[in-house]
């Protein structure tokens, strides 16, 4: 897995910023610009329409990103969101939420993630993706900008 580069996460934060959803959001896509607590009816309908417009990556797939991510940040709150891309079908955040200004430049749960990424699931980083989010999460995180959303700095996993 590639983390993101700096201009990779701004063109992200930017994207958070300036593209509300449509007024006339198509029934059946949920989530776009909303962030939704994993766990929740709002969060598994978000993974199925996420898996509807990216054939590449499977439902088990999906399933492992996510485990990996829940035993790499346990007791946090981690909420998932579709973001619209320009250049494909959308991209999943999840954002993991309780770090310190400092903590979330680095921190042994970060570490962790890295260190014991599965490699099969090396395909499913860019349209599936993780920040760390300072303070905890409110629902109106997005409401308030994306001020508190950090993207990954770390290149420690490479396409195998």
């Amino acid at each position: 897995m590639r983390p993101m580069t700096r201009a990779e996460t701004e063109q992200v934060n930017a994207t958070l910023a300036s593209s509300p959803p449509p007024a006339t959001e198509p029934p059946g896509r949920v989530g776009y610009g909303h962030e939704a607590l994993i766990g929740s009816a709002q969060h598994e309908q978000m993974m199925e329409d996420f898996l509807r417009s990216h054939d590449a990556i499977s439902v088990e797939d999906l399933d492992a990103f996510r485990a990996h991510l829940l035993r790499s940040f346990p007791d946090r709150e981690i909420t998932a969101q579709l973001c619209p891309d320009d250049e494909s079908a959308g991209i999943l955040i999840f954002s993991v939420y309780g770090f310190s200004e400092r903590e979330h430049l680095s921190h042994p749960e970060e570490d962790a993630f890295y260190d014991g990424f599965p490699p099969h699931l090396a395909h499913v980083a860019g349209p599936v993706t993780f920040f760390p989010r300072t303070g905890p999460f409110s629902d109106r995180a997005l409401l308030d900008g994306v001020d508190n959303m950090e993207g990954p700095v770390d290149d420690r996993i490479q396409p195998q």
